[in-house]
């Protein structure tokens, strides 16, 4: 999934690079049993309809939206009905969109705890003896130029 994010979004295709989002149009249309043909008309308003709608997508993230939607896992009705349409695509794409977001936020909260669980480790563990042994080197040091150099003495 995190691969499909650095590929070529959709809005970022030329014209003449739509090709692959009309194959894409046609193997869903087959994938979900639309067996009559569709008008070049209605392919060239679908193919608009995605890239000017779902632009920040990739062509393979709309392949795993299919793919998800027909196994089912997308929290929304994914049978078109015999009616493959836009509002259809705009029903699939948006629960992939709401899939995609609570995925990454799981990611986000298994990192976040990752993280916290490696700063409390760094936490808890105390600093080896010669550490401190130089810290406290460095604290009288300060102390005694304070002295010398102020002719005065503050006990930290």
């Amino acid at each position: 999934m995190i691969s499909e994010l650095f590929s070529k979004k959709i809005s970022e295709y030329q014209k003449n690079e739509l090709g692959e989002i009309i194959e894409l149009i046609g193997k869903w249309r087959y994938l979900v049993g639309i067996q009559n043909n569709i008008e070049p008309i209605e392919l060239v308003a679908l193919t608009e309809f995605i890239q000017k709608n779902y632009g920040h997508l990739t062509v393979p993230e709309i392949n795993h939206a299919i793919n998800l939607s027909l196994k089912g896992s997308l929290n929304c009705d994914n049978k078109p009905y015999g009616n493959f349409s836009a509002l259809y695509i705009s029903t699939i794409l948006n629960a992939f969109q709401e899939h995609k977001i609570k995925i990454i936020k799981e990611i986000r909260e298994i990192q976040d705890k990752k993280n916290e669980k490696e700063l409390l480790e760094q936490k808890s563990v105390p600093p080896p003896p010669e550490k401190r042994a130089e810290d406290m080197r460095e604290i009288l040091k300060n102390v005694f130029f304070r002295y010398k150099n102020d002719n005065f003495f503050v006990d930290p």
